[in-house]
């Protein structure tokens, strides 16, 4: 009789660990099913139009005018990474027109996007751009505001219906140690965050997996 009780029990036993081994593993796999979260582009460009990336700095907030061509290489090289348009006007070319302009009379944005043979102009305002907002904590920082202008319509401005522009706002975690101590170990760190602020800005035109910093400090 004994062995007849115990047999069933270690049965039902069984079954619920199984039970519940199956419980712990099916909340997983449903995870990774899942995937990270994702956001779609808050304005998709039309792939076939000529596309060409204008930074303005203005107000002078980068430390070096080389930033801005960081800036830009990083935004066209990831449109055409995620084939978001086809044809991508080097950024230098529309550059080069806007640094022969007077500083009190720059020229519009149309006539300069329509100079350099694009249809399409990304237009990226900087606002903040450093590495510590105290001069004391290493934690990289940016301000801008994007724009998009179709050069070929008499209203070009197409996004967003916002004036002033899109926000795009950087703040990167904190880095453990000092501020850098020598010129070339700043310039790598200002570098660093103007990919960051380029690849922030191209996203805004395709879909991609949302990355969250921890809030702790890193190396």
């Amino acid at each position: 009789m004994r062995r007849t009780l115990r047999q069933p029990l270690a049965t039902c036993l069984a079954a619920a660990t199984l039970t519940l081994a199956g419980c712990n593993i099916i909340g997983p796999v449903a995870s990774i099913a899942a995937g990270p979260p994702t956001q779609a582009a808050l304005y998709p460009l039309d792939r076939e139009r000529p596309t060409v990336v204008f930074i303005d700095d203005r107000a002078s907030v980068l430390p070096r005018r080389s930033l801005r061509q960081t800036i830009a290489q990083q935004i066209q090289n990831d449109l055409l990474g995620q084939s978001v348009v086809k044809t991508v006007i080097d950024s230098k070319s529309i550059a080069a027109l806007a640094a022969r302009d007077p500083a009190d009379k720059p020229s519009d944005i149309s006539t300069l996007g329509k100079a350099v043979s694009a249809e399409i102009v990304i237009y990226v305002s900087l606002d903040r751009f450093g590495i510590s907002p105290d001069g004391q904590v290493n934690q990289p920082f940016a301000d801008a505001r994007v724009k998009v202008l179709d050069v070929t319509k008499p209203q070009p401005r197409v996004w967003p219906d916002d004036r002033e522009g899109h926000s795009v706002s950087l703040i990167m975690p904190q880095r453990r140690g000092d501020m850098p101590k020598t010129a070339s170990a700043l310039a790598s760190e200002q570098e660093t965050v103007a990919k960051v602020l380029g690849d922030n800005i191209a996203q805004l035109f395709y879909k991609h997996e949302v990355v969250t910093h921890p809030s702790r400090e890193r190396d």
